[in-house]
């Protein structure tokens, strides 16, 4: 048993590590000074932005209304495009 709730918070640790990055990354693409934005309706209800910098090489889609989608709210991307 102790095994398995030691695994268990090992786990939670790393969950908890890797949001705090992704939470970290998405909070300096919003405030680095070339990011731009896009935003728009989604068909089955709710609003989208698209959040790009291409300093940063990051690009984020954000979905906070959206009716339809479950659990995450946002996907990045590694590749904003290239100038």
């Amino acid at each position: 048993m102790a095994v398995d709730a030691e695994q268990q918070l090992a786990q939670q640790r790393s969950r908890t590590a890797t949001a705090e990055q992704q939470a970290q990354g998405l909070g300096r693409l919003l405030a680095a000074p070339d990011a731009t934005f896009h935003s728009g309706r989604l068909a089955g209800g709710g609003s989208s932005t698209v959040v790009a910098s291409l300093d940063l090489g990051r690009a984020a889609f954000l979905y906070p209304g959206c009716r339809r989608c479950r659990g995450a709210r946002c996907t990045s991307s590694g590749t904003a495009g290239t100038r």
